[in-house]
């Protein structure tokens, strides 16, 4: 069957919706879910592995710091290749990011020596930083996918 103009159109009214749907339902479990991780349990699990508080400065560094350095290579890729694809690439850092801080979690927890506890640090502020590249990945590329799915 052919389509017509107006399916073509309809189609793409319910993908326009679709992005924008999507894109404040991950805004909103996202800002949630990093509020209540970065807020409390990280800052108490680095705090509990380091007994220091600027260790979580540390570690919210690398975070920030791979953000910033991933941010205009990402936003450069998915203005040439395509926001929603990068979005999705971006799914795969968040499958190695979540990895690494439960390896972090688990070594930290099982850590009882002083070097035991200073690996799962050092692993968790690689996954802070890998934690940098998922938002550099997901949150330009995804803001531009949902300025363009706006209805003019």
């Amino acid at each position: 069957a052919a389509s017509t103009p107006a399916s073509n159109e309809s189609s793409l009214a319910a993908m326009l919706e679709h992005n924008i749907v999507t894109h404040w339902l991950v805004k909103v479990f996202s800002g949630t879910a990093n509020s209540a991780w970065h807020g409390t349990v990280l800052v108490t699990f680095i705090f509990a592995l380091s007994g220091s508080n600027a260790a979580a400065g540390v570690a919210d560094a690398a975070q920030n710091t791979a953000a910033l350095a991933a941010s205009l290579p990402l936003g450069t890729l998915a203005d040439r290749w395509s926001a929603a694809r990068t979005v999705c690439g971006g799914g795969a850092f968040v499958l190695v990011a979540t990895a690494t801080t439960s390896l972090a979690a688990v070594g930290g927890a099982a850590a009882v020596s002083e070097s035991g506890r200073g690996r799962a640090y050092a692993l968790l502020v690689v996954a802070m930083a890998l934690w940098g590249v998922v938002n550099a990945t997901i949150d330009g590329p995804a803001q531009a996918l949902y300025a363009s799915s706006m209805r003019r």
